[in-house]
């Protein structure tokens, strides 16, 4: 997938080559006489130019992958990186042609239809008469209970039907997939593991992504992370020298669908940093098990924001989350899914803390940051 801007006011032109004209390639065709020895520059039949609209011209911007989400009428829906339209900021979307590549040769314009810059996705959409196939998507289960009576079973690998769910550990093996930059513009794929280290280093400080350790190139950043057996379960985004961040596609397709039904993206506001249980430090796990030895899952705060909801609330650092509106909490995303339908409204929480002895109940308004689905290309720091 390729992003252009198109730069208006130079006169540049392209010349194709060609065997137009009836000329011989590599000859000079002179006329005689002095009228035709004065030209600027011979005409040389091997060439003919081949101008654009005038004072127009086209430089690629960015270059990334993306994967089919679905189809629409007359056309389909892909999503990619919204790394593909903020190459520049002093552009709109609608000054941006995007060129689609599919892996049957087939080439398509691209459309913007939404973008989201903290979580650095974009909806791409092409015009086609017939539906195109689909990725398979499966909602990433990432609760893991700290009991060390539980045991995780490693499985072989064998083909399975696709399914609608995964429970994802850390250790299991994920694969980025992306296409080369150049025609044909051949898929390549990074093996790696899912990892519960955080990645820190986002420009979008987007604290939903997960990291694997999969090494891929930029032109594979957009392009979908699948399981082993074949189905998305995230968007690759930002990468460094040994890892990938992805965006889990249970964030994405919620993403999608509130856009799809109101119009405008909307991303939660947290007030907090969380995390899973069972990736908090070793000291702080083990004073939440002493006082709390049936606390197995649930979802952990790392940092508190100063004027936020939570801090409000009465939420501090090292509280362990696990109820949520009247619903038990065990992991991370399940925590994000059910404060997403919740937005604008109060709901009570109950959080074990170690200093105290009985869980403590908690009444805290779900924030939110919604941001128009405009095409200015908004929020982004070099």
């Amino acid at each position: 997938m390729k992003g252009s801007k198109h730069m208006k006011g130079s006169k540049d032109m392209k010349r194709k080559h060609t065997e137009a004209w009836g000329g011989e390639p590599g000859k000079e065709a002179w006329g005689r006489g002095s009228e035709q020895e004065e030209l600027a520059e011979p005409f040389n039949p091997a060439w003919k130019r081949e101008w654009n609209e005038p004072n127009l011209r086209i430089d690629a911007m960015f270059q990334c992958s993306g994967f089919i989400l679905e189809n629409v009428y007359k056309g389909s829906i892909i999503l990619t990186t919204a790394d593909l339209l903020k190459a520049s900021k002093n552009l709109k979307a609608d000054d941006i042609k995007v060129e689609v590549h599919l892996s049957d040769g087939r080439s398509f314009d691209g459309q913007v239809e939404v973008y989201d810059l903290y979580y650095n996705i974009a909806a791409i959409k092409i015009h086609s008469d017939m539906p195109l196939p689909t990725a398979s998507l499966a909602h990433l289960n990432d609760s893991i209970t700290v009991d060390p009576r539980h045991s995780v079973k490693a499985e072989s690998f064998q083909l399975r039907p696709h399914a609608n769910s995964l429970d994802l550990i850390p250790g299991d093996l994920v694969i980025a997939l992306g296409r080369f930059p150049i025609e044909p513009y051949s898929i390549m794929a990074a093996p790696g593991l899912f990892s519960i280290d955080r990645f820190e280093h986002c420009l979008l400080q987007c604290k939903e992504l997960f990291t694997a350790s999969c090494i891929i190139t930029w032109c594979g950043i957009g392009g979908p992370l699948i399981s082993r057996s074949g189905e998305v379960i995230g968007i690759s985004l930002k990468i460094d020298i040994s890892t990938t961040a992805f965006l889990p596609i249970n964030i994405a397709s919620i993403w999608w669908e509130h856009y799809k039904k109101h119009g405008q993206t909307q991303q939660l506001w947290f007030g907090m940093e969380v995390t899973n249980l069972y990736a908090a430090r070793l000291d702080v796990l083990e004073s939440i098990i002493q006082k709390f030895p049936d606390v197995l899952e649930g979802v952990i705060v790392e940092d508190v924001v100063r004027g936020s909801s939570a801090e409000s609330a009465g939420i501090k650092q090292h509280d362990v989350i696990i109820q949520f509106s009247g619903k038990r909490i065990q992991s991370f995303l399940e925590l994000f899914e059910n404060m997403w339908n919740k937005v604008g409204e109060a709901v009570e929480l109950v959080v074990v803390r170690a200093s105290d002895d009985v869980p403590l109940h908690l009444s805290m308004v779900v924030e939110k940051e919604v941001k128009k689905s405009g095409y200015t290309l908004y929020d982004y720091d070099e």
